[in-house]
Parts: C-alpha cells; sequence; structure tokens
C-alpha cells in the first residue's frame, strides 16, 4: 500500500476551476488527510524540480483538471508515469448540481465554498481508495 498520494491540481487560471482545485488540495492536505499527501506543482515539473518530479515518480497521482485539455495528467504523463485518478473539476461539480456562476478566475462566486468543499471531499475518498489498495493497483480507474 502507498503511504502517501500526491495531489497535482491545474494551474489553469482563466476559469474559476482551478482556483476551486487548489483551494481543495489543500483542505485536503492540511484538513482532511494530514500526513498522508504531497502537493505537485505543475510549474514546478515544468521547470524538472526534482522534489515535484519525485512526487509523481514516488506516489500514486491524482490530478484536480481545472481546464478540459487535462493538461496536469498530460504533464504527469510526460515524465512516463501513470496517473491514478484524473478529476475534472467542471463535470464534477455539474453532475453535483453545484453551479459556480462566475467562471473567470476572479470570483468563486456564491456557491465557490460549497464547491471547494465538495472537491476536497470526494478527493479525500479516492486519496482513501489509494491508501487501502494493494500494491500495483493504486493505478486504476475509480
Amino acid at each position: 500500500m502507498p503511504e502517501k498520494v500526491c495531489i497535482l491540481p491545474s494551474s489553469e487560471l482563466t476559469t474559476v476551476f482551478g482556483k476551486i482545485g487548489r483551494q481543495a488540495s489543500y483542505i485536503i492536505c492540511e484538513d482532511l488527510k494530514p500526513g498522508k499527501i504531497v502537493l505537485g506543482c505543475m510549474p514546478a515539473l515544468f521547470s524538472n524540480v526534482q522534489e515535484d518530479v519525485d512526487f509523481i515518480t514516488q506516489y500514486p497521482v491524482i490530478t484536480l483538471e481545472g481546464h478540459p485539455m487535462h493538461y496536469a495528467a498530460k504533464l504527469v504523463k510526460k515524465y512516463s508515469q501513470a496517473v491514478s485518478a484524473e478529476i475534472d473539476i467542471e463535470n464534477l461539480l455539474k453532475e453535483a448540481a453545484i453551479k459556480v456562476l462566475d467562471s473567470s478566475a476572479e470570483k468563486l462566486g456564491p456557491n465557490g465554498e460549497k464547491a471547494v468543499n465538495f472537491l476536497a471531499e470526494y478527493t479525500a475518498k479516492v486519496v482513501e481508495k489509494l491508501l487501502c489498495s494493494r500494491p500495483g493497483l493504486e493505478h486504476s480507474n475509480f
């Protein structure tokens, strides 16, 4: 079983979904799964910062995708690493009927906090499944 999980939030700056993903990742790391999460950073991976490269090569990776092109997952795959779970924030919130009215990156809108907390709780459940998985199964689809 893996001892930790890497969460890589999207660096998307043009929509609210990147902001929601980044805020949710802090809640997961600090409040929901302390000591069980390492936070990856897309700009650090672009720059080949060794610590972030180590995160995605040593631990199962969950990407929180703020853009429909899933750039975080593509970046992980560039390093020939499997992504354990790609969470498309916009689609997840649509399925949960949580409407974030302002799609710009500047405001979360009235449902923004609800969206952040929902994403954090959802992702924490995926983290738990990965932490309880047997070796070799940490890259399964959820």
